[in-house]
């Protein structure tokens, strides 16, 4: 590989400006932050990315030197999954590193902090609503194993609803988010506690913590928390593998670990794990005297509000092969669509009932979001306790959110389960119960996401980009609606909002697995055809919005004064509906452009690291947007650049290769996304 100077120095600037960017994320800074405290010796006290004086002042030779010296062939780790000869691939490999010689250095510097004797502590100052806290023990490396059971620990105190600290911290309204997990690394790895909380509320969370932590002991795990956190443990692992992209991530980094044996038997550790030795490994590594906690803290700053913006199956299938994708419909008008996949024993469905944002109105905007969160907090006969409790039990993935288009449930289950699984689902969908309890909860988190949104400057940007060219549409403002609606939604609003979203007419129901659909028909039948006749269907749909009304507004521009160390710019107009036939063909132009601009921006001029041009697929006209972080001083010629960039791309002829390579990226996008059966029961 040869580096040349320029590109050495156009590079150079561009991870100078991502360090500056880096300083406007709090999830980042905390991390940065926490570290940085924790550590005092060993090179993860750095940040990954370094220091500007450092990047600024490395000779590029040295750039050189290092490439020559570690990317060798006995430092690479390569893993590789999938349907394939191996013989062929290994002859393959051996070739293609063939001209390769290595170093034989070793680079395992073998530097360790010092025993950690006392509290380590460090607050900062950011432009956030909500209070990023982090408190974490020093634990042995990921290849010890001691591992699995610290996992197991983790999941008990904070790894789900049901958890200690959830309990106690996120149910009494003390934190917005918690949780706990471990961060194993090669050498110092970290078991964390992580909330988002009012910064009123730091002692508290500290003090509750550190009881319901060290209560470990005089109150271990129950029989039935010991096996919950093993079978969320299981699940989540189960979902975290489905493609061969992740399982060979998670074999290679195993291996960088030191430790390839128990990566490849992780689930059977996790499971041979005793109970008893939970309180054994807390008395070892979680210490009182000896934690490391940190906190960025809102500013307090006051910035200039935002103006508001100018403006049963009809027909029966069989012989289903697999592969085959059908579609049918169930005579109260429910649609089902199915494909037979073999690839996995993972089933995955998608539900999406219509229309989501676009049936909101200005008084109840957030409300499809509201719904679709309450839907998991409790249905027909099972509380949320229970609920989160049946579905470990099924391991059972089950999420739900609103969108601009519809309200989303996805749903990911073993093909052996599917049946229990589909009861759940059917209660799920049809029985919530909106407890008032639960509701406040929702409504809290909702509320302190809407706050967090502005402490981003690429939302506060997305959101009033948005707000501009859709004005008082549906499209015009975010999913989770505003702080003032989210605090007046009723339960009479969710009932009522449900029961008209959830009619059978308003429906999809997309399944994806390896099932053979004449066998699994009456099942189906049973579960999502009957039980839909339990739902109001006498309503007229009156919230269907006009959105192919929806017309580009006229040119207008707003700047919004803030401190950051980039400006986030956005660009763009209302374009196409996912339906209209030339939405293709502008898809490619998106990709085709794209493309250019970050070559021209982020690699050639080295303005920016973050240059997108994008048109995301909605029912109604979607935007057609650049989003851009700038340094400042290239503002002005950056913005007339992409305004260039637009007319020529209309005036010139695009070349066979630049046209293939587009092409060939978004089908390769296309096929790597639909790796999962849920992400392709989701597209259908």
């Amino acid at each position: 590989l040869t580096i040349p100077e320029t590109v050495i120095e156009k590079e150079r600037s561009v991870v100078t400006k991502e360090i500056h960017q880096r300083g406007d994320i709090p999830d980042v800074r905390i991390w940065e932050l926490f570290y940085a405290t924790a550590l005092k010796v060993h090179s993860y006290h750095n940040p990954v990315i370094g220091y500007e004086e450092t990047i600024e002042g490395i000779e590029s030779d040295t750039f050189r030197v290092y490439y020559r010296e570690h990317y060798t062939p006995d430092q690479f780790v390569i893993a590789i999954s999938g349907d394939f000869d191996s013989e062929t691939v290994m002859s393959r490999l051996a070739g293609a590193f063939s001209a390769y010689s290595s170093t034989g250095k070793d680079f395992e510097r073998g530097i360790q902090d010092p025993p950690q004797i006392k509290i380590h502590s460090a607050t900062d100052k950011a432009d956030v609503n909500s209070m990023h806290f982090m408190m974490g023990w020093r634990i042995p490396p990921a290849k010890e194993p001691t591992s699995p059971g610290l996992e197991i620990l983790a999941e008990v105190l904070g790894g789900g609803d049901d958890s200690r600290l959830y309990k106690a911290l996120k149910t009494s309204g003390i934190v917005d988010e918690i949780s706990c997990f471990t961060d194993f690394n090669h050498d110092e790895s970290f078991f964390i506690v992580y909330a988002l909380a009012p910064e009123d509320n730091l002692e508290d969370i500290k003090g509750i913590s550190l009881k319901i932590i060290s209560g470990i002991i005089e109150n271990p795990p129950t029989d039935e928390e010991f096996k919950r956190a093993k079978q969320r443990i299981g699940n989540n692992h189960a979902f975290s593998l489905q493609t061969y992209w992740e399982l060979s991530q998670h074999l290679a980094r195993w291996e960088i670990l030191g430790n390839l044996e128990q990566g490849i038997s992780w689930i059977d550790l996790i499971n041979a794990s005793e109970k008893d030795e939970i309180p054994d490994l807390y008395s070892k590594y979680i210490k009182l005297d000896n934690y490391t906690w940190v906190a960025l803290l809102p500013d307090h700053k006051t910035y200039p509000k935002i103006a508001d913006a100018p403006f049963e199956s009809k027909t029966p299938v069989k012989d289903v092969l697999p592969g085959d994708v059908i579609s049918t419909q169930f005579n109260n008008g429910a649609k089902l669509i199915f494909k037979y996949d073999t690839a996995s024993d993972i089933v995955g469905i998608s539900v999406l009932a219509g229309l989501g944002q676009v049936m909101e109105i200005p008084e109840n905007r957030g409300i499809g979001e509201f719904t679709a969160r309450m839907l998991l907090k409790g249905c027909a006969d099972l509380d949320s306790t229970e609920f989160r409790k049946k579905t470990e039990e099924l391991g059972l993935r089950i999420t739900s959110s609103g969108a601009r288009d519809f309200l989303n449930l996805s749903f990911e289950i073993r093909k052996d389960r599917l049946r229990d699984g589909l009861e759940i689902l059917s209660k799920v969908l049809f029985n919530p119960t909106f407890d008032e309890s639960e509701m406040k909860l929702v409504r809290d988190e909702i509320t302190s996401e809407i706050k967090r949104r502005k402490d981003s400057p690429f939302n506060l940007v997305n959101d009033e980009f948005f707000s501009m060219i859709y004005g008082e549409t549906p499209y015009g403002l975010p999913v989770e609606g505003t702080e003032e609606t989210i605090a007046q939604i009723s339960r009479d609003d969710l009932i009522n909002f449900h029961s008209l979203a959830f009619t059978p007419k308003n429906l999809t129901i997309s399944i994806v697995g390896d099932l053979e659909y004449s066998s699994w028909q009456p099942t189906f039948n049973k579960f999502l055809g009957r039980l839909f006749h339990s739902v109001r269907t006498d309503e007229t749909m009156n919230f269907d919005y006009p959105i192919d009304k929806i017309s580009p507004t006229m040119y207008q521009s707003k700047t919004l004064d803030l401190p950051r160390a980039q400006i986030s710019f956005n660009m763009g107009s209302i374009a196409l509906a996912a339906d209209n036939p030339d939405y293709p063909a502008l898809k490619m132009l998106v990709r085709i452009l794209g493309l250019r601009l970050f070559d021209k921006y982020v690699y050639e001029l080295g303005w920016s690291y973050r240059m997108w041009f994008y048109m995301p697929t909605w029912r109604g006209p979607s935007p057609l947007m650049f989003e851009m972080g700038v340094a400042q001083d290239k503002f002005s010629e950056a913005k007339s650049g992409l305004i260039d960039a637009m007319k020529e791309i209309t005036a010139e002829t695009v070349s066979d290769e630049e046209f293939g390579n587009s092409l060939n990226y978004i089908l390769q996008s296309f096929h790597l996304g639909m790796q999962k059966n849920i992400d392709m029961a989701y597209n259908l």
